[in-house]
C-alpha cells in the first residue's frame, strides 16, 4: 500500500515538474489571454466531462468567488452546471451538442473558451471549440501529451506531459490554479480593483490571514511610500520576505504621502506604485492605507514579523508600529541598508540633470 502511494505521488510530481518546461509558456499565455478578456468586459467559459467538469466548476468558482487577491467577481462560467440545459440539449440534439449549443447562445467575439479533454477527442468538447472559433472566441485547449482532434480547433494548446488520465487531470488542475494566480496578478498590474484603498483591511485579506494561520504560515509585513521604486527597495523587500512565508506590503495612499512629503509628492500615484510592487518576486500582497502610519492596519493584520529600515532601530525616529506588533505577539526586524540609494537622492540627481 505504501509503495503504491509513494509511486503515485512521485509520478504526479514528475509530470508537474516536466510541465514547467513543456507547458510553462502556454500557461503564461493562457493567463494573459484570460486577463485581456476579463479586463476588457468580456466573459470566459470552461467545459469538460466527468472529472474535467468538476475541474471546470472549480476554476470558474475561483473567479466568481476569489482565488487569492481581493477583487471584484469576474465572469467565468462553467457550462457543465445547468442540468436543465444539459438534459434538454442532450435529449433534443444529442450529448455531443451539450456544450456547442451553449457556446453558440452565450459566447461573443472577444470571449475565451477553455476546453478540457484528457484524450483530446471528446466529441462534445471538440464541437464546442469548433463553434467557438467560428464565432470569434479564443479557444484554449487542455489535453494530455498525445495529439487529438481538439488540437485542430484550439488557438492555444496546453498539454500535460503524460498519457495517464489520472496524472493528466492532476497536472491540469495545478495549471488551472496557476492560471488563476497569474490572471489576478496581470489584472492587478493593469489597474483592476484588486488593490483595495479603504482605511482598514478588506475582509478578503483578513480571511486569507486566518487561512495562513491554519496552514501554519508566518506573515511578514513592511510599509512605506515606495514612491520611486529602486534597487534598495528590492533588496529590502527580499530581506523582509526571508523572515516568513507571506510578505504583505503596506503603502501610503497619495493623500498620506502628500501630508508627509509635500504637495509635489508622490511622483507616482498609488495605483501605479501598488502595481509595480505586486509585480516584484518577493511581494505576495499589497495594501494601500489612508492613515499617516500603518498602526491601525497592523492591529488587524497582526503580522508575525514587521520590518523597518535600520535607521529606525536607534530610537531617533518614532516607530508606532513596534508597540502594535509586539502587543499581538509579533516582533520587529530592522533591515540594513546594503545598497546606498534613496528616493530623495534619485530625485535630487534628476533635478541636477534637468
Amino acid at each position: 500500500m505504501d509503495i503504491v502511494i509513494a509511486e503515485s505521488l512521485r509520478q504526479s510530481a514528475r509530470v508537474k515538474t516536466r510541465a514547467v518546461d513543456t507547458a510553462g509558456p502556454q500557461v503564461a499565455e493562457a493567463a494573459r489571454r484570460l486577463a485581456d478578456c476579463l479586463g476588457g468586459d468580456h466573459r470566459a467559459f470552461i467545459i469538460g466531462n466527468g472529472g474535467s467538469a468538476a475541474d471546470a466548476q472549480h476554476f470558474a468558482a475561483e473567479f466568481t468567488g476569489k482565488f487569492q487577491l481581493p477583487r471584484q467577481p469576474l465572469p467565468v462560467l462553467a457550462l457543465s452546471t445547468d442540468t436543465s440545459a444539459l438534459t434538454c440539449i442532450g435529449n433534443d440534439y444529442g450529448f455531443e451538442a451539450i456544450f456547442s449549443r451553449q457556446v453558440e447562445a452565450l459566447a461573443r467575439p472577444g470571449d475565451v473558451l477553455i476546453a478540457i479533454s484528457t484524450s483530446g477527442n471528446s466529441e462534445n468538447v471538440v464541437r464546442a471549440a469548433e463553434v467557438a472559433q467560428e464565432n470569434g472566441v479564443f479557444v484554449i485547449g487542455m489535453t494530455g501529451e498525445r495529439t487529438g482532434l481538439l488540437d485542430a480547433h484550439a488557438d492555444l494548446m496546453i498539454k500535460a506531459p503524460s498519457s495517464s488520465t489520472a496524472r493528466i487531470q492532476e497536472c491540469q488542475m495545478t495549471m488551472l490554479h496557476i492560471i488563476c494566480d497569474l490572471t489576478e496578478r496581470i489584472l492587478l498590474r493593469a489597474g483592476s480593483p484588486a488593490v483595495t484603498t479603504s482605511g482598514l483591511l478588506p475582509h478578503e485579506l483578513l480571511e486569507m490571514r486566518e487561512e495562513w494561520r491554519r496552514q501554519g504560515l508566518s506573515v511578514v509585513s513592511t510599509n512605506g511610500c515606495f514612491d520611486v521604486i529602486h534597487a534598495g527597495h528590492l533588496d529590502s523587500l527580499s530581506r523582509a520576505a526571508s523572515f516568513g512565508d507571506v510578505l504583505v506590503v503596506l503603502i501610503n495612499s497619495d493623500e498620506s504621502v502628500r501630508r508627509a512629503k509635500g504637495e509635489n509628492r508622490p511622483i507616482n500615484p498609488q495605483r501605479a506604485r501598488a502595481g509595480l510592487l505586486q509585480a516584484l518576486g518577493p511581494v505576495d500582497h499589497v495594501f494601500v492605507f489612508e492613515q499617516d502610519d500603518p498602526a491601525e492596519v497592523l492591529a488587524e493584520l497582526r503580522p508575525d514579523v514587521h520590518c523597518k529600515g535600520e535607521e529606525y532601530a536607534s530610537g531617533r525616529f518614532p516607530v508606532p508600529e513596534k508597540e502594535v506588533v509586539e502587543r499581538f505577539g509579533g516582533r520587529m526586524e530592522f533591515l540594513p541598508r546594503t545598497i546606498d540609494v534613496s528616493t530623495t537622492a534619485i530625485l535630487d540627481r534628476l533635478e541636477v540633470i534637468r
